[in-house]
């Protein structure tokens, strides 16, 4: 006699899925619009922090300005200013 699932007995036996990843099934293909807005929540850091990396981020700007001899960095960094989108995308 064949049996029907031959393999069946090698197999783990399935867990219930955590409640982790019931979140990731239920989360698979949402649309963007729904996701967005409490990432951005989670992502958003407390106003000191923010202010301490911008200034980190401004100093490290201005040493690569001031060099002399600009590597690739510098000369993007050069190129586009921190006051565009596109600047602070590359710094990202």
């Amino acid at each position: 006699m064949i049996k029907a699932l031959p393999f069946l007995e090698f197999a783990p036996p399935v867990r219930e899925p955590t409640p982790l990843r019931q979140a990731i099934t239920r989360a698979c293909r949402r649309p963007e619009s729904e996701c967005m807005p409490s990432l951005m929540e989670a992502a958003t850091l407390p106003p000191p922090m923010r202010e301490a990396i911008a200034g980190t981020a401004r100093m490290l700007v201005e040493r690569l300005r001031d060099e002399p001899e600009r590597s690739g960095v510098a000369a993007l960094v050069q190129e586009f200013g921190l006051s565009n989108q596109e600047g602070v995308a590359l710094m990202c």
